[in-house]
């Protein structure tokens, strides 16, 4: 049997039908590669020829909304010393879990790192030994004040941001510009930033409270809640 060419109509539609079944992925990967401080700041940060090495801070936060709560753990100092614990950060984030809905966390504490008990608005205080002095660690849980989780985040980060001398990021950056890990009982959204050394570098005890200087952001923001530093 003699076959027919194929009309152009459906030659395209044969093609692009190949096209899309031979570049659909057979599964997710997902990849994670702990970026440089260059190149955080020159996505969030001051031009680096403005600043020098010691003013230089980075921020590792991360987020985990549970019920009516979320959980807050948070990272911040010199830029080269957080960089150095920055695996070390995540792995402790992937390990947290819930065993019950009522239940506080569980996490693996990484090598080196040794955790305090429960003081002032903290939950934990983690001491992470470093060539520049004892980086803090801080763990903190609030409720939340904001149904919708996309608000309630991007206040949160934009609260971060401002503390670094950034300016607010908008809900495609935040969409866009952090990362999902799944956990046991619940996700963790985990932000990482670079910015100035924060203007309020008063000495402070490892459960550090009292009331924060007011901001722009935590007072235009709708939802935004103080995560005890």
């Amino acid at each position: 049997m003699k076959l027919r060419p194929l009309r152009p109509v459906t030659a395209l539609m044969t093609v692009g039908l190949l096209l899309a079944v031979g570049c659909r992925p057979t599964e997710q990967v997902s990849h994670y590669r702990v970026p440089k401080t260059e190149e955080l700041l020159k996505i969030n940060g001051p031009d680096p020829s403005e600043q020098s090495a010691a003013e230089q801070y980075r921020m590792l936060a991360a987020m985990i909304p549970r019920n009516e709560q979320a959980w807050f753990f948070r990272l911040t100092g010199p830029a080269e010393s957080v960089a150095d614990e920055a695996d070390k950060f995540r792995a402790l984030i992937a390990s947290v879990t819930f065993l019950k809905d009522d239940a506080p966390p569980t996490w693996k504490l990484p090598d080196g790192w040794r955790q305090l008990p429960p003081s002032g608005m903290r939950y934990a205080t983690i001491e992470i030994p470093a060539e520049t002095g004892t980086l803090d660690l801080s763990v903190t849980v609030l409720p939340r004040n904001d149904p919708d989780l996309d608000s309630y985040t991007l206040s949160n980060l934009n609260r971060w941001r401002n503390q670094l001398g950034l300016t607010p990021a908008s809900l495609r950056q935040l969409r866009d510009g952090v990362e999902h890990i799944a956990l046991e009982g619940a996700e963790a959204t985990l932000f990482d930033l670079v910015g100035r050394k924060p203007k309020d570098t008063m000495p402070r005890g490892p459960f550090a409270g009292g009331t924060m200087p007011a901001d722009p952001i935590h007072q235009s923001t709708k939802g935004e809640a103080r995560d005890g530093q």
